[in-house]
């Protein structure tokens, strides 16, 4: 394995590496406090990625298309895994887990992760049948589907009649965010009723920052 970075240089080794690293994750989420969700977007690019990989070392399956694919698929999983392992508390990470999953002990004096002075772009990217699935964007950056730096969002949300004011609205339900894309599930009681979401970045060290502006959607 490669010692330059997290990540092997060749195909065949980052492919051996993504497969062994995603199963180790999964089979630690818990003890690793891993969010789910980032954990089943990482799996459904892997599996995406076992389809076209073996297709691109294939000389009588190989096209351009295939291997254009390939390469922006290994930039997703790469990405998902730094995503992933910036998440990990300092503190769960065993010797075991850093040699299975080729991380360097962090340094006990890292430059500070600042305070984000803007709130995470927030919008509607699709609504389905009891399922609203939102698009964060970054507010220094908003053609990057990166999350700043030693940041994570959270979201809160609130469901209850439409037109609130503002003073009405008791927000909660807090969730963490790690990716652009965030699907939010309801049940069909909620059918009708409007959902008020508002987001903001809260550092490595717990520290948040402002709050974006309300987004109103009704659930279908």
């Amino acid at each position: 394995m490669s010692e330059r970075g997290i990540f092997p240089r060749t195909d065949a080794a980052f492919n051996t590496y993504a497969n062994n690293a995603a199963k180790y994750l999964l089979d630690n989420k818990a003890r690793l406090r891993l969010d789910e969700d980032a954990i089943t977007l990482q799996g459904n690019t892997l599996k995406d990625w076992n389809f076209f990989y073996p297709q691109s070392k294939d000389e009588n399956a190989s096209t351009k298309t295939i291997k254009d694919t390939k390469n922006a698929l290994r930039k997703s999983l790469e990405s998902g895994f730094r995503t992933i392992y910036g998440d990990i508390p300092q503190s769960v990470l065993t010797l075991a887990d850093r040699n299975a999953l080729n991380l360097k002990k962090r340094d006990v004096n890292p430059t500070r992760v600042p305070v984000m002075d803007k709130a995470p772009g927030l919008e509607m990217e699709k609504i389905v049948h009891l399922q609203h699935t939102l698009r964060f964007s970054n507010p220094f950056d908003v053609e990057s589907q990166e999350m700043p730096l030693g940041q994570k969002i959270v979201l809160e949300s609130f469901t209850g009649d439409a037109k609130l004011d503002e003073a009405e609205i008791v927000f909660g339900n807090a969730k963490n965010v790690t990716r652009f894309l965030k699907k939010v599930a309801y049940t069909a009681a909620e059918v009708g009723k409007t959902t008020y979401y508002r987001a903001t970045y809260v550092n490595s060290r717990g520290e948040q920052g402002p709050w974006s502006e309300m987004f109103v959607a009704v659930i279908a």
